[in-house]
């Protein structure tokens, strides 16, 4: 820390408090409020470490993507440097986050469409990778100028891929 410029200085010390702030937080089961420390300390200055953090704040808040996103993250950024212990346990937690989870194929006819998924995410087709939901029930919207809106829901179960095909009709 001697040879760093105060601003910098002062950018480590603050993220050591929100890391410090997410941990006390993570500690007395608040998992949301320690999530949004360890994303501040992350954006003070990223380190695949915080990232485990993130990721089991995320499992705690039932959001197996969200969480599988970072452990996969942090493996890729820490690389070898990853102590053995803490990849063990990271792979130990993608296995069981990943039976949560499903890849979804979206096979739609014609291409031009587009899917919402629970009123929210919306992709154009052809949408050429699979989807990872998490296991449970979702609403798709699939509409296009001229064909009949296709509304479902759809069960998705953990650990298994799913395909989802979709063939709008033409209006009138």
């Amino acid at each position: 820390l001697q040879r760093l410029t105060g601003m910098e200085r002062q950018k480590i010390l603050d993220e050591l408090a929100e890391f410090d702030r997410g941990v006390a937080l993570y500690s007395a089961d608040n998992f949301q409020g320690a999530l949004e420390a360890f994303q501040e300390a992350f954006r003070l200055r990223p380190h695949p470490t915080v990232r485990v953090n993130m990721a089991n704040c995320y499992d705690h808040l039932n959001k197996p993507i969200e969480a599988i996103f970072h452990f996969e993250h942090y493996l890729t950024e820490s690389g070898r440097n990853a102590p053995a212990a803490q990849r063990g346990e990271v792979e130990d937690a993608l296995r069981r986050l990943r039976g949560r989870v499903c890849d979804v194929t979206f096979r739609v006819a014609p291409d031009g469409a587009t899917v919402v998924i629970d009123d929210g995410d919306s992709r154009r087709t052809p949408i050429l990778e699979p989807v990872r939901l998490a296991a449970g029930t979702h609403r798709l919207e699939t509409r296009l100028n001229g064909y009949r809106m296709d509304r479902r829901t759809i069960e998705v179960r953990g650990g298994a891929p799913l395909v989802v095909e979709v063939r709008l009709e033409r209006e009138g």
